[in-house]
């Protein structure tokens, strides 16, 4: 009950690598009915030509779908003896839709840079509340960073004059409350 009420793909694994049980989420991710897969290698799903060379720090794994299709995966592995012999759990997560978000999220950066860039602008970009920024490489050098340096907002406010901190955090608040520029 447990594996089956799970929000992730999970199967078991013999020691040949044939597949013993599978959940719900599992039949979700791959398109195979339970049917289809008990007893069937694990390759099926996890074909050996599809993984990365960094597959072995859990980064890069595909797996394939009934429809031939190629899904991003993040795969836990936990080993159980039990008498009948040795099995693997897998927990399974499709990650493509994170992968893509993630993807998207490091082109609208890129295209940030090169707009702050040809206009020689020095930009910063905070995204309340965490505490690190994007920031332009214009930005960086008019304020002495290095370019792999991480900027934090904390870093930023302590580099305002101290007279000037309380007027500048609170154009922050207001904009923030306001939903406006600042």
């Amino acid at each position: 009950r447990v594996v089956e009420g799970a929000p992730n793909a999970m199967l078991v694994s013999d020691g040949e690598g044939k597949i013993t049980l599978v959940n719900a989420q599992t039949e979700v991710v791959f398109g195979y009915t339970r049917a289809e897969l008990i007893g069937k290698p694990v390759k099926l799903l996890l074909p050996e030509g599809l993984q990365t060379p960094r597959a072995k720090t859990n980064q890069g794994l595909f797996g394939r779908r009934k429809d031939g299709s190629v899904v991003s995966l993040e795969i836990g592995l936990n080993p159980i003896r039990t008498p009948e012999g040795q099995f693997v759990l897998a927990a399974i997560i499709d990650i493509t839709e994170r992968l893509a978000a993630e993807s998207s999220l490091r082109e609208s950066e890129e295209r940030m840079s090169m707009a702050a860039d040809a206009a020689n602008l020095g930009m910063w970009v905070w995204d309340a509340p965490e505490t690190t920024m994007w920031v332009s490489d214009k930005w960086r050098q008019i304020h002495g960073y290095g370019p792999d340096e991480e900027i934090r907002y904390d870093d930023l406010i302590r580099r305002i004059h101290p007279q000037d901190r309380e007027t500048v955090e609170r154009a922050i608040a207001d904009a923030f409350n306001e939903r406006g520029a600042f």
